[in-house]
């Protein structure tokens, strides 16, 4: 990909040749910004053969920094500076500035007035937008259909035509993202890279009995990775090693000295499906696709001793080191009738690291009164020690009430029982949020007890990613307990 990149370049300089559009659709971690972003942005510099650069990014502190960056490297590059001499001028700011030999730089999004980027009527030379798209920007069709007209009635129309050159790069984030449709837009020049160019038992290279081998293997090593137990990770790594030449036959990477053919299956267990396809391979799947697949989910049963797991193995409650709740409330309506549900998911953590999802209050409630009542009976039945609700919203209001019942139910009860409600602060987009459970499922290592209420597996089951597509209360609540179990939560408690 890189030596792409520089021998297209330099057959445009060569030549003289100007007016291009790329648009480059390339894996995380691949260095597409350190070459097209960087090094050629000096090059274009420091040789003269740009005048007005503009780089854009999904928002403006990302763009700034990009600008920053490059203003640094002017600064502190030893080597740049011996060679080429200091670059700094009177017009030296953050995210705009010029250099000794009158290149100008500045930062865009697609949030600011880009026709406003015109600089005493000189229009760019060199449009560079890099990751111009944010996860958030490709949610709905709404959102997308917004970012295309962005570029398509702004921005494509900043330049000189047939002769401002457009490098657009980034990863594909949506079959119908901004980046996408420019792949197979006319008069743009498509470069598409994956990270696995082959998969292991490819069988345009490998013979019937190599393919059929190579996918047992690779299907014995995810069943290792499925596993309880301390070091599944290290005997997954193990039996690769035993089985490398048939495990790796037929395959192909980008960039193996960088992210080996393992290393990309690793990322696609740990990661996720979903996470794999768009990071990696530039081929997200489609909105409509449900995330979860719950006919291949793990489902455990709760024991008076214990969880029995979905592979028969028992872990006896000594060994669960943690229990955790978090609750997504409603607030109080007169009536349930198109009500969201308020759900208070329970999850466990064994010492393995695997987590079960044992309990859940899930209902169409309009009184918050008698959703605490039922969540207290719910954490006096498991004894859970910790609660999380979130701080960014009125849930928080609610607080109080919810210890003063679980104090009244340890008077009750005559005994000492204390249950610590923390702060949950959640800044990510929920669809983003739930998504993040994917590999947790599809590896095994979130189970479901199979006395689940059906409400909340249909909501799994039925789970769309994009907004407004449908019941999502027990998926969201599960995701924050979740974290709250890991320890991933702020360690302050909430003040009585």
């Amino acid at each position: 990909m890189h030596q792409d990149f520089f021998a297209l370049a330099a057959t445009r300089l060569q030549n003289n040749i100007r007016g291009w559009r790329d648009v480059t659709a390339a894996p995380r971690g691949s260095a597409k910004t350190t070459v097209k972003g960087k090094i050629q942005l000096l090059h274009d510099a420091v040789y003269g053969t740009e005048q007005y650069i503009i780089i854009g990014s999904a928002n403006a502190d990302l763009a700034r920094d990009k600008v920053k960056e490059l203003r640094e490297i002017f600064e502190e590059n030893t080597e740049l500076r011996r060679v080429y001499g200091p670059q700094e001028t009177n017009e030296w700011r953050m995210g705009d500035f010029i250099t000794r030999g009158g290149c100008h730089f500045r930062a865009f999004t697609p949030r600011s007035n880009v026709r406003g980027v015109l600089r005493r009527g000189q229009r760019p030379t060199k449009i560079m937008l890099d990751d111009g798209e944010s996860r958030d920007d490709v949610l709905t069709e709404l959102r997308r259909n917004r970012i295309w007209t962005w570029y398509t009635q702004d921005v494509a129309r900043l330049g000189i035509d047939g002769y401002t050159n457009f490098d657009i790069i980034g990863t594909v984030l949506h079959p119908q993202s901004l980046l996408a449709r420019l792949l197979t837009q006319p008069g743009y020049t498509p470069h598409r890279y994956q990270g696995v160019e082959r998969f292991a038992g490819d069988p345009t290279v490998c013979s019937g009995i190599e393919q059929r081998a190579c996918l047992e293997l690779w299907q014995q090593w995810r069943t290792i990775m499925q596993q309880a137990g301390p070091n599944h990770v290290e005997a997954a790594k193990a039996f690769f090693s035993a089985h490398q030449d048939a495990m790796l036959q037929g395959s192909s990477v980008l960039w193996p000295e960088r992210q080996s053919y393992y290393a990309n299956m690793l990322s696609r267990i740990v990661d996720g499906e979903s996470s794999f396809w768009q990071e990696i391979q530039n081929e997200p799947l489609a909105d409509r696709r449900y995330l979860f697949d719950m006919e291949r989910a793990a489902y455990c049963t709760a024991q008076p001793g214990g969880i029995l797991r979905d592979d028969d193995t028992f872990i006896p409650w000594q060994d669960i080191l943690d229990v955790a709740g978090a609750w997504d409330p409603t607030p109080d309506k007169r009536d349930a009738t198109g009500s969201d549900y308020a759900s208070c998911a329970l999850v466990c953590r064994d010492r393995h690291g695997f987590l079960y999802a044992i309990d859940t209050y899930l209902a169409q409630e309009v009184s918050t009164d008698k959703q605490i009542q039922a969540i207290v009976d719910m954490l006096w039945y498991w004894q859970v020690p910790l609660l999380g609700i979130e701080s960014n919203n009125f849930a928080s209001l609610l607080v109080r009430n919810m210890q003063e019942a679980i104090a009244q139910r340890a008077k009750e009860e005559g005994v000492r029982w204390d249950v610590r409600l923390v702060p949950l602060s959640n800044v990510r987009n929920k669809i983003l949020r739930i998504k993040t459970l994917e590999p947790l499922i599809q590896n095994h290592w979130l189970q479901f007890a199979r006395t689940l209420p059906p409400e909340a597996l249909r909501q799994m089951r039925e789970f769309l990613p994009i907004e407004n597509a449908g019941a999502d209360d027990f998926p969201d609540s599960l995701e924050m307990a979740c974290r709250v179990v890991q320890g991933l939560y702020d360690t302050r408690s909430f003040v009585a």
